[in-house]
């Protein structure tokens, strides 16, 4: 998804319009869920997928007559039985996806500005897409962004309008409004709150920042020693932090619902300080590495210090999904698989 946006934003810093896709509902079988988005640019690259294959092929030569036309189109994709077989997928389902031509503007650049600082805020935040017209073919599409602050970002001026955004479609995930006027809103609630801290910028963190930044987490290292914890060494990662020890590891770090954390230092004895400190936060997410004997003793240590069972039950440790992983890389996968797996339920 990011990779998405800041694309966008890229090609309107050029002056050059594109086309997103985005689906917006689906039954039955489908490769991707609603709210998966690509784009299509006018060089003919993409960025991002919508489901691969010939559906995506199907829906690129829909895109194709808008950058004559412009506008905005709504379409259905029936992928049950034969026209499913036809397309070549093994899946099957009906899959609504809208189609917006969207063109560079000081509005829009300064939306996804908004979109970009509020990586990591924890705070809530849509994405809209003001639709010009009726049914399912629409003359204009105009992007915003609606906040928990009751703040919009973008072209639209009615705040009456903005007002019955915030209140009805906010706390949604993804919704197509009714009529309002003669446009109608597709609004997305962004998952802006996916950010992984890594504590110990050590051989298995680097591979995992590598593989979680592909997945769409927003990844922080942190480990008290500067020669492991710098760019150099985690170019992907979106920030780096250097502890000056780890008895204060989290500082001002807004560990609160929607935070993954995964605790992997150089040593058992710096593994439980920060587990110590990060069982006291509503993280939604707590990962330990370690052998089952050695996370067994932290797990009593930490009782006769007064931490609970139901505290402790927070703690995923051994981290990583039982792959018999071996080496660094093989560990990385099976923690951003958990990572991954937990994500995925509570979305």
């Amino acid at each position: 998804m990011k990779d998405v946006f800041k694309k966008i934003s890229e090609r309107f810093n050029a002056g050059e319009p594109v086309i997103i896709a985005t689906i917006i509902s689906g039954q039955g079988s489908a490769p991707r869920k609603p709210g998966a988005k690509m784009i299509f640019l006018q060089d003919g690259l993409t960025v991002g997928t919508i489901g691969g294959g010939a559906l995506e092929a199907a829906v690129e030569k829909s895109a194709e007559a808008m950058w004559t036309t412009k506008g905005a189109r709504i379409k259905s994709f029936d992928l049950r039985n034969d026209e499913a077989g036809e397309l070549g997928m093994v899946c099957g389902g009906t899959q609504q996806i809208l189609l917006a031509w969207l063109a560079p503007s000081e509005s829009h650049q300064n939306l996804l500005q908004r979109l970009f600082q509020a990586e990591g805020q924890f705070a809530p935040i849509s994405l809209t897409i003001r639709l010009q017209g009726r049914g399912h073919e629409f003359s204009h599409a105009e992007l915003g962004l609606l906040d928990g602050r009751n703040e919009f970002f973008g072209a639209e001026r009615d705040r009456a309008v903005v007002q019955s955004l915030q209140e009805k479609f906010l706390p949604k995930a993804i919704y197509l409004s009714e009529q309002i006027g003669e446009a109608v809103y597709y609004v997305e609630k962004i998952n802006n709150q996916d950010s992984l801290y890594l504590f110990g910028g050590g051989h298995v963190a680097q591979p995992v920042v590598e593989i979680a930044s592909l997945v769409g987490f927003r990844t922080v290292v942190l480990d008290d020693r500067e020669k492991f914890a710098n760019q150099d060494n985690f170019p992907k990662a979106d920030e780096v932090i250097v502890l000056d020890d780890f008895d204060n590891a989290l500082g001002n770090l807004p560990l609160s619902s929607g935070a993954y954390v995964v605790i992997v230092t150089r040593g058992h004895a710096h593994d439980q300080t920060v587990l110590e400190q990060v069982l006291a936060t509503s993280a939604t997410f707590i990962g330990m590495i370690g052998s089952k004997t050695k996370v067994a003793r932290c797990f009593q240590s930490l009782k006769e210090k007064g931490f609970s069972q139901e505290q402790l039950s927070r703690v995923h440790a051994p981290i990583g999904l039982k792959i018999g992983s071996e080496t660094p890389e093989e560990i990385a996968v099976s923690i951003v698989a958990q990572l991954i797996h937990v994500r995925s339920q509570l979305n």
